[in-house]
């Protein structure tokens, strides 16, 4: 793999955690777990 598409593979992966992360925050989630769970389905979601 080329240097160039690493990069933008890791800049599609940030962006994905960054919009999930921001959509996590609207629920209010008491536990660590499930809080995760939810930001990788999204991210899951919005990166494919």
């Amino acid at each position: 793999m080329s240097a160039k598409r690493f990069i933008q593979l890791f800049i599609c992966y940030a962006i994905s955690m960054i919009v999930a992360i921001l959509l996590t925050d609207l629920f209010n989630f008491s536990s660590p777990i499930a809080y995760l769970v939810v930001a990788s389905i999204i991210g899951y979601v919005v990166i494919t």
